[in-house]
């Protein structure tokens, strides 16, 4: 996706969430908070995000993305989909 920026990606995840895991309460959340040891993220979480992220950008985070580093926060995983549809052919 041509154009894609972290800023924009980031604001989209943090909407994701907001609504599907802190019931409309983003205090707790910036794109720095830590999401699995602030128990944001957990299984359940990492499916329902793996579907918006394939939903919303046409990507499927292959298994050897899935890793505690580009998982940690908002910014890593906004990092990580526009590195990777700016590599996807």
């Amino acid at each position: 996706m041509p154009g894609l920026s972290e800023e924009v990606v980031a604001a989209a995840l943090r909407g994701f969430f907001v609504r599907e895991v802190l019931d409309g309460d983003d205090s707790v959340l910036d794109e720095d908070t830590s999401l699995m040891t602030s128990g944001i993220m957990d299984s359940r979480t990492l499916l329902q995000l793996l579907a918006f992220v394939e939903e919303s950008y046409g990507l499927e985070i292959s298994f050897a993305d899935l890793n505690p580093d580009n998982l940690k926060t908002i910014r890593s995983i906004a990092r990580l989909i526009v590195t990777s549809t700016s590599n996807k052919p």
